[in-house]
């Protein structure tokens, strides 16, 4: 239980939706890094493997980089 008087689980909800309308809402283009997207462990805690993180950020930016210069 949150200091909001909700779960966990559906504060991060909340906040996951609050953010998902209000950043396009703002010309702002919102890009969601998972940590299945980069090295991590089963639990998903992030491994910190400094190349391998930059290069697939990089293209993770490209890639919507050129989805929107298509439209």
């Amino acid at each position: 239980m949150t200091v909001s008087g909700v779960h966990r689980g559906e504060q991060r909800a909340r906040y996951d939706g609050y953010r998902d309308t209000q950043i396009p809402a703002r010309g702002l283009r919102l890009v969601v890094v998972r940590p299945s997207d980069l090295a991590a462990d089963g639990r998903g805690r992030l491994r910190r493997v400094p190349e391998s993180d930059v290069e697939t950020l990089r293209g993770l930016l490209v890639g919507v980089a050129e989805r929107d210069a298509r439209g």
